[in-house]
């Protein structure tokens, strides 16, 4: 059952991120490129964090694949992204930038998540507020997918202090989706 678990939540991601790679390469997808270029370096901090944190296979398995998953989107988000010159984008980029530098100097396995949150927290506010005006400029199937996975990746190592990032992940893919879903709110049918 663990491991089932993990394979599950796995392919949930590796499917969400299929999808959303697809979705970028058919023009229906903005990738933002403040959020995509900071939360590749905020995956560096995570995963670094997870493994200090002695975290359990599953939460190490996600970042794992977080880091890979950021450096792919930040990459295309360079040629097929948004933003990343207006005052708010580069206020965030300094913001999430200087949460890292906490991270380093922390040199705390727990800290260092709590200062991924933070950075990726704010390295996403470009993301939510061109998604909350451009709802359709964004794939769900990926922010679905993804709270799946980690809501799956929490029940598998179980609730202690170093799933904190992950329980983050759920949080903001629920945002994402109330900006890609808002237009529909109060209506009958929500389409994907």
């Amino acid at each position: 059952m663990d491991k089932a678990l993990l394979v599950v939540a796995t392919s949930l991601s590796v499917i969400g991120t299929v999808d959303y790679i697809l979705s970028i390469l058919n023009g229906k997808t903005l990738p933002h490129k403040t959020t995509r270029v900071v939360l590749f370096i905020v995956s560096i901090a995570n995963l670094l964090g997870t493994l200090t944190a002695d975290a359990g296979i599953g939460i190490l398995l996600l970042a794992l694949f977080f880091f890979g998953r950021s450096l792919v989107l930040a990459l295309m988000s360079l040629k097929w992204g948004v933003g990343g010159t207006s005052k708010l984008d580069i206020t965030c980029a300094i913001i999430a930038i200087l949460g890292i530098v906490a991270w380093q100097v922390t040199d705390n396995g727990i800290l260092t998540l709590v200062f991924a949150i933070l950075a990726d927290a704010v390295a996403y506010i470009p993301a939510v507020v061109k998604t909350w005006k451009l709802p359709k400029s964004e794939a769900p199937l990926m922010y679905w997918l993804e709270g799946i996975a980690v809501t799956l990746v929490i029940i598998h190592d179980g609730v202690r202090l170093n799933i904190i990032f992950q329980a983050y992940i759920l949080l903001s893919c629920i945002v994402m989706l109330v900006c890609i879903y808002r237009p529909t709110f109060g209506k009958d049918v929500i389409s994907t």
